[in-house]
């Protein structure tokens, strides 16, 4: 729930308007029998500046934490809606909607890649098949915006570079793989090196250094089938919750046994 006065970009998470991205730019009274208390936020649907069209949402239905899939399925949808609708209104007001869409899109990317504070002081190693590089390149920016160190191949080895060596680099020098399983991944030969060896460094530190993300049913390895793993496929931001809650988690025990 977004707390009163939080102005910004917002994700309905229930109700009528749930999936939709909006801006949060007020509140409106709701009379209650202990007087009056601010509980309705006035969501924009598109940016306040251009958009003319808002509604009341309670703020229990709303959240200001936004991933890049959440974008990107709404994206898809008012694209789809833009299309169907015959009404000339409705149009520009899905068009309205999803300019501003597009714009969180790019901004996360920008702040993401360019301006995003190192603050949480880890490096974060994601392994994965280009069959799931669109889903593993929305949780490297949103891992990025939370503060991560991420490094991921697509995006750091640059033409001319060697692509064994750069990884070997990276590997060595990252606190925790993201190991994203599917069935794609898993008759990967790359993707199955990168992990076995990272599970040699794993038993020799005797510490967590491998987290499996599960993206859709699959035959895990005998090896990392006793991790618990963070599931992807009953929707990405749950996985990702799951992803956050671990990394915090993990550091924080890390750090009380180093201290």
């Amino acid at each position: 729930m977004v707390k009163k006065e939080d102005w910004g970009p917002v994700y309905c998470i229930d109700g009528p308007h749930k999936g939709r991205i909006g801006y949060y730019d007020d509140d409106d009274w709701d009379e209650t029998l202990e007087g009056r208390n601010k509980v309705v936020a006035v969501v924009y649907w598109g940016d306040p500046i251009d958009c003319d069209c808002w509604s009341l949402v309670p703020r229990k239905y709303l959240t200001s934490k936004i991933t890049m899939a959440q974008i990107m399925t709404r994206q898809e949808e008012l694209r789809h809606l833009t299309r169907q609708t015959k009404s000339n209104r409705k149009k520009v007001l899905y068009m309205i909607e999803r300019l501003y869409v597009e714009s969180l899109f790019y901004d996360k990317h920008i702040e993401g890649n360019y301006h995003s504070k190192k603050t949480k002081g880890l490096k974060l190693f994601v392994s994965y098949n280009i069959e799931d590089y669109t889903i593993a390149s929305y949780l490297r920016i949103d891992l990025l915006n939370e503060g991560y160190e991420v490094w991921m191949d697509q995006w750091e080895i640059v033409v001319g570079q060697s692509i064994v060596h750069e990884v070997n680099d990276a590997m060595a020098k990252c606190d925790f793989m993201l190991l994203l399983l599917s069935k794609a991944a898993l008759k990967s030969y790359w993707v199955n090196k990168e992990w076995q060896s990272m599970f040699m460094k794993e038993i020799a530190k005797r510490d967590v250094i491998i987290m499996p993300l599960l993206l859709e049913e699959c035959e895990i390895p005998a090896l990392l089938k006793e991790k618990k793993y963070a599931n992807f496929k009953n929707g990405y931001p749950r996985g990702l919750d799951q992803v956050l809650d671990a990394l915090q988690r993990l550091t924080k025990n890390s750090s009380a046994k180093n201290p």
